[in-house]
């Protein structure tokens, strides 16, 4: 038999016919329930795709015959190692769990994947440099995803949206840097990690959108360019006190604490532009 057609028959049966060829596969192990203190951990095929898609099979075979998969799709989400700041999102986790587990899994070969719905998933690798590996390219791709040709705010328009001269290069709530989310009601900028925090305080509250993955309209891009962070931390801040603000690297309990209490306690806000005039 000639190499080319060992090559061809090898191909199909390893990648699966007429798909596209993952950015990474592997078996993993998968916690059964979304919780750390209960499941069982479940030995599963996973597969991340170029589209931001990654699909988790019961088996190998099960992928080859495309049966069975379940679908995370990584544009909304965000991955994390147990007990380390994530690079993005949330995670809706109560505190004596987070306690648990970060006392009892930061340096294991676990990492979690975490919607804005607070959804998650809870993978376990064979080693620390395996989940290393999973977890900077889950990590590429959900940035390609944020940067994906569907973007609605773009070029010069994009440059005045984050423009540092009114505080929109850092998250408006924990100071992180490249904000690509937006309340566009308050006209202020955020990290996706806190754009997760104020979706759960409702639209009533804040409105978030994605400034590259929504269409924004000329209005909320005029409010985004007119308030901006600095001018509407300088109001709604001024009887929160310096030391309660919390820092890119702070827990997400404590980043929800504050923004509870900036956003919803405090005051009512209705118009952010005319109040920081």
């Amino acid at each position: 038999m000639s190499r080319t057609s060992v090559k061809s028959s090898i191909f199909p049966a390893v990648f699966g016919q007429g798909r596209s060829i993952p950015l990474k596969q592997g078996l993993l192990s998968k916690k059964s329930d979304h919780s750390w203190m209960s499941g069982e951990w479940v030995p599963k095929y996973v597969t991340l795709t170029g589209e931001g898609l990654l699909v988790y099979y019961p088996s190998l075979s099960d992928y080859l015959d495309s049966a069975g998969g379940k679908e995370i799709r990584l544009h909304t989400a965000t991955v994390r190692i147990p007990g380390q700041n994530p690079d993005g999102v949330q995670c809706g986790v109560a505190d004596k769990e987070e306690d648990h587990r970060n006392e009892k899994h930061s340096d294991s070969n676990i990492f979690e994947i975490i919607s804005l719905s607070q959804q998650m998933w809870i993978f376990e690798c064979r080693s620390c440099d395996e989940r290393d590996e999973w977890v900077g390219i889950i990590g590429r791709e959900i940035k390609a995803c944020l940067q994906g040709p569907c973007s609605g705010v773009e070029g010069d328009v994009l440059s005045r949206v984050l423009d540092p001269g009114i505080g929109n290069n850092v998250c408006v709530d924990c100071g992180d840097d490249d904000p690509e989310w937006a309340s566009v009601n308050h006209g202020i900028v955020m990290c996706i990690e806190c754009s997760g925090i104020h979706r759960n305080l409702g639209s009533h509250v804040s409105q978030v959108r994605s400034l590259f993955l929504d269409c924004l309209s000329e209005e909320q891009i005029t409010r985004l360019t007119t308030v901006g962070n600095y001018s509407f931390n300088q109001e709604r801040e001024a009887d929160l006190g310096r030391s309660f603000k919390p820092s890119p690297r702070d827990d997400r309990e404590v980043k929800q604490k504050f923004i509870v209490r900036k956003y919803r306690d405090c005051w009512n806000f209705s118009n952010a532009k005319d109040n920081m005039k």
